[in-house]
């Protein structure tokens, strides 16, 4: 996995059209040094959904910036709440309103 591939990923998807490739960069390594990111990939090797945001700390939850997945949302929050046993919430965007997500 390479950045590059997420954000080829995520322009094909039509995500995040505001942000430049820099700013998506840079949110991903974010995501990654906090373990707020995770991805999956086909069985040719090939990026084919991530996950990724920011942990906000007073509140205890993350934050997802962007999603992408073939019906796999769900193992993707539970990847990430596993690795933040102390996550209380996560929550996204989805069409102007903040949804929460009970994993």
């Amino acid at each position: 996995m390479n950045i590059q591939d997420c954000i080829n990923l995520i322009r094909s998807n039509g995500l995040l059209k505001e942000w430049s490739d820099i700013q998506i960069a840079a949110g991903i390594n974010r995501a990654i040094d906090t373990c707020c990111f995770t991805f999956s990939t086909d069985s040719s090797g090939k990026i084919d959904g991530l996950v990724f945001g920011r942990w906000i700390e007073p509140a205890k939850h993350i934050f997802v910036i962007a999603a992408i997945g073939k019906g796999k949302l769900r193992s993707y929050f539970s990847f990430l709440r596993s690795h933040f046993p102390q996550c209380h919430k996560i929550s996204a965007l989805r069409y102007g309103v903040e949804r929460i997500y009970n994993i």
